[in-house]
């Protein structure tokens, strides 16, 4: 189960090298930790592990190329290009641009916010965008695209597909899209591939991957290699066969399929009948009643599971495609699918000509844990070969020769375990990390300049139980339930080192993120759920900077370069596991608006620390602690002393007024991107031309927010502007107060018109936190509508 059930240079030849024999790499190496001897020379798309070095400040140049997405491009980006789901075939999402540096990420400020129309109420977003020549295209739930002008900021079209019948088992989550050929390529939930112009979103053609009836979805972005497009079926939870499948860009003529659940004529899903791990764990497994089952569940490969839920990595030396396939079906009741259930919960790699398999190494065989390979697959550099990290659901990073499926050696656990392989019972076991625990579907990304990975896990324990069930066309099959074991839910961010697959620092941060990103300025960014974005130092895991987005980060930051500047990106909408809904596409870089002082005095509130220091286990162990800032706003003191005057008319929970005085007294309380519940300007406050107005602010949400009285502008801004009265603002107002801080401010109300009582918190207005403010001469007292 992915993440969603509770709670994506080369020019392929007329004729492509001959695919070699199948390598069943099960076997365990004699040494797993062997001192690197000085990095080999890079192979094409593939990065190299080089210990860490001082940063580079001149980026080379161009940065970005012209021209149509073409297949040469595509596998050999520059430095200042995003334009495909992982930046390269490598799938690092690292961004050799430098302008962003630990030294002015303090500068770093939204430039600009692009509002997404969402498909309906709820809908959230947990895309990778990409970006080709100013245009910047992403997707939501309900798999719309939208592409927007970088330098106009407009919106330059929106495409929203008819789905027929469709059965996501985790979600109506899309994750991106591919670009080539100029077309943008679009797997859809009713499990079709549709390509769209790039330039008007028209629809060029579609093809129907697999029975949308029988549960089949596509959730992953496709990948472009030469003239195909490639793009893998989920629906593991479901009796399905997962596939990966090869279209003709132009026509979009299928050219080959592979199935994750080989046919008896492949060979059969039975495989070695293994009784432990590539890495020497025992197995709950009795092979020899399997043997004897194996007769009465001959047919079980038809409808073994086997998803792909997550985008390939590709070496072009090698010709090679490298997928994550995730569980088998039924997941949790293995008795009816004997054998290793092959390729399920495995990496595989594929001739990109024919779709042949190369070789395969299974993390676990005859899975009951529904630990499926839902992280997108890594290339690396190590030593003197190419790796493939493989961040997996059971809490390890598996790093295996890309060459040959050899097992390498395998991390330290990023998340804590327990009953990680015990065998499902009727009445239930607790497993930690559990079915939606681990490293799920949010893409993980290698540094070159710290070398090393940078993954986000989940701790989530589960209680899973196994039952009997024959599986039903279009049904949910799990062979059992499970469901949550502990109310104790949070992620850890963790920095690994593939040539040891040792832990070097870790980070506890909110659960439901998006993913990483890591640059060459020595910064990895991380997004999380309850709508923060962060840096850290890629070395040490020092928090450096952080923006409150307004909504869940459950997206993947990206960073690329657009007319001399670097700039990050990033989806903050949310999905359905947080309760802070978005539309937002947010986009930043150094100093924000040149014209405006205030990103830059808001950039100076924010915390720059930085240092080298060593990692040491009880930092780590101090880093995963409870944070406080998660624990909920304290509720409101109730021991305050009221500053409206007793003599007052109260009108409402929020205003009063006292017309002998000409006073009015307003109560703000900032909370959940609101301002007294209200967003948009749907809350209006009109006092009469004259008056003093005396404004009480309380800021009850986990982010800084602020007040100030501005002029209005359509649309409103990211720095909504000046006070346009003496004092209309909180302290700190373009950095904003804490949470559970309050602040009390007054003006005189001598200029008659419309303005906002915004949050000064640069991108909070313009999500919609502001209210209404008219100031009349033709009133005699204070209203609240």
């Amino acid at each position: 189960m992915i993440l969603s059930r509770h709670t994506r240079r080369l020019t392929v030849a007329v004729a492509l090298a001959t695919t070699p024999a199948i390598a069943h790499a099960q076997q365990r190496p004699a040494t797993t930790n062997v001192q690197r001897p000085a990095p080999a020379a890079a192979q094409p798309s593939v990065p190299t592990a080089a210990a860490p070095r001082p940063i580079t400040r001149a980026p080379r140049k161009p940065l970005v190329a012209a021209g149509p997405v073409t297949p040469t491009r595509l596998e050999n980006p520059l430095d200042g290009e995003w334009l495909q789901n992982g930046r390269d075939y490598a799938n690092t999402r690292y961004s050799p641009l430098t302008q962003i540096t630990g030294a002015n990420i303090a500068q770093l400020a939204p430039r600009a916010l692009f509002q997404l129309e969402m498909p309906q109420a709820g809908a959230g977003a947990e895309a990778t965008p990409v970006v080709d020549d100013g245009r910047l295209f992403v997707t939501t739930d309900f798999d719309v695209v939208t592409a927007f002008d970088l330098r106009s900021h407009k919106r330059l079209w929106r495409y929203e597909p008819k789905l027929g019948a469709a059965k996501p088992c985790c979600g109506p989550v899309n994750r991106g899209v591919a670009l080539g050929h100029g077309t943008v390529f679009l797997g859809t939930l009713d499990a079709r591939l549709v390509a769209l112009d790039a330039a008007t979103g028209a629809v060029r053609w579609e093809a129907v991957v697999a029975d949308a009836d029988s549960a089949y979805t596509i959730t992953m972005a496709p990948i472009v290699i030469g003239d195909r497009v490639i793009v893998g079926t989920s629906g593991g939870e479901f009796p399905t066969r997962g596939s990966v499948t090869a279209f003709d860009v132009r026509t979009g003529k299928r050219l080959w399929r592979w199935y994750a659940i080989p046919s008896p004529e492949e060979g059969g899903w039975w495989g070695r009948w293994a009784k432990t791990t590539p890495a020497g764990d025992s197995l709950p497994r009795d092979v020899a009643q399997e043997h004897i089952d194996s007769s009465t569940y001959e047919a079980s490969w038809r409808t073994g599971g086997g998803p792909v839920w997550a985008q390939p990595a590709y070496d072009a030396a090698s010709r090679t495609l490298y997928v994550n396939v995730g569980n088998p079906a039924p997941s949790n009741d293995g008795r009816r699918r004997p054998g290793d259930n092959l390729y399920t919960t495995s990496v595989v790699a594929l001739d990109v000509a024919t779709g042949k398999l190369r070789w395969y190494f299974q993390t676990v065989p005859h899975d009951e844990w529904d630990a499926d390979l839902a992280n997108p697959p890594v290339l690396v550099r190590a030593s003197d070969r190419t790796l493939v990290l493989a961040a997996a659901k059971t809490g390890w990073v598996y790093m295996i020769d890309a060459a040959t499926g050899a097992y390498v050696r395998r991390s330290e656990p990023f998340v804590p375990q327990q009953n990680v392989f015990q065998e499902p019972t009727d009445s239930g076991i607790v497993v930690a990390p559990g079915p939606a625990g681990g490293a799920n579907w949010w893409p993980s990304s290698y540094s070159a300049a710290a070398d090393l990975f940078y993954v986000v896990g989940i701790h989530m324990p589960f209680k899973v139980t196994r039952a009997e069930k024959a599986a039903q066309k279009g049904e949910v099959w799990l062979g059992g339930e499970y469901s949550p074991a502990s109310k104790d839910v949070y992620s850890v961010l963790s920095a690994i080192k593939p040539s040891t697959g040792r832990i070097v620092w870790q980070r506890r941060i909110a659960p439901y993120g998006g993913g990483t990103l890591a640059t060459a300025g020595g910064l990895v960014f991380a997004g999380e759920g309850d709508g923060w974005l962060r840096a850290y130092d890629a070395w040490t895991g020092i928090e450096v900077w952080s923006f409150f987005c307004g909504a869940g980060v459950s997206g993947p930051p990206i960073s690329f370069d657009l007319d001399g500047e670097q700039y990050i990106a990033v989806i903050a909408a949310g999905n359905r596991y947080v309760a802070q809904k978005g539309s937002s596409v947010l986009v930043f870089a150094l100093g924000g608006s040149a014209s405006d002082p205030a990103l830059a005095r808001a950039a100076a509130a924010r915390n720059t620390r930085s240092a080298r220091a060593p990692f040491t286990p009880a930092m780590s162990r101090d880093a995963i602690a409870p944070r406080k800032r998660y624990i909920a706003p304290p509720e409101p003191d109730t021991t305050e002393k009221d500053p409206v005057p007793a003599s007052a008319t109260r009108s409402g929970p929020f205003l009063a007024y006292d017309a002998s005085t000409a006073t009015a007294w307003l109560r703000i309380d900032a909370a959940g991107m609101s301002f007294d519940g209200r967003t948009g300007g749907t809350g209006v406050v009109v006092v009469p031309f004259g008056w003093r107005v005396e404004v009480r602010f309380r800021n009850a949400d986990a982010a800084p927010h602020s007040a100030r009285v501005v002029a209005p502008r359509d649309p409103v801004p990211l720095v909504p502007g000046r006070a346009v009265f003496t004092g209309a603002q909180t302290k700190n107002a373009d950095a904003g107060i804490l949470s559970g801080d309050s602040d009390h401010f007054s003006f005189l109300a001598d200029r008659a018109g419309t303005y906002l009582i915004a949050c000064a918190v640069p991108g909070h207005a313009a999500a919609g936190m502001y209210l209404k403010l008219v100031v009349s001469p033709g009133v005699d007292k204070p209203e609240m509508r």
